[in-house]
């Protein structure tokens, strides 16, 4: 049926049918309050369709293509930012990124270390 109805019209039908799938996933994740975010669980759904054959992947390209080339557009938010604190652009900025940039570092390596430390008692 979605395949059938993406390829009958345009672009803006087959966004309709991504955003479509997206909220329908994301009502879902809430009211089962599932751990994973409705647009994941959306997504490994559209996988799973695409890969049982269940919906043409060019029955979606338009929509998905048209998503793409405004993708600049979801990054807008965060330009407005800097454009209102622009002392981010100088060594605040460079001193936060350095703190992120560190602690992410950390974690994922305290992760791994837990893991192979978890790995090598059970083994």
């Amino acid at each position: 049926m979605i395949s059938a109805l993406a390829g009958s019209l345009g672009a803006g039908c087959e966004l309709a049918v991504l955003i479509g799938i997206w909220w329908g996933f994301d009502r879902a994740a809430a009211l089962l309050h599932v751990a994973l975010p409705g647009a994941v669980l959306g997504l490994l759904a559209l996988i799973a369709a695409f890969g049982l054959k269940l919906v043409d992947p060019e029955r979606l390209r338009r929509g998905s293509n048209l998503l793409l080339r405004h993708l600049l557009l979801f990054f807008l938010p965060p330009m407005l930012v800097l454009r209102a604190h622009p002392e981010m652009l100088g060594w605040l900025g460079l001193k936060l990124l350095a703190v992120i940039s560190l602690g992410t570092v950390a974690v994922m390596t305290a992760t791994g270390l837990a893991v192979q430390f978890m790995m090598r008692d059970d083994g």
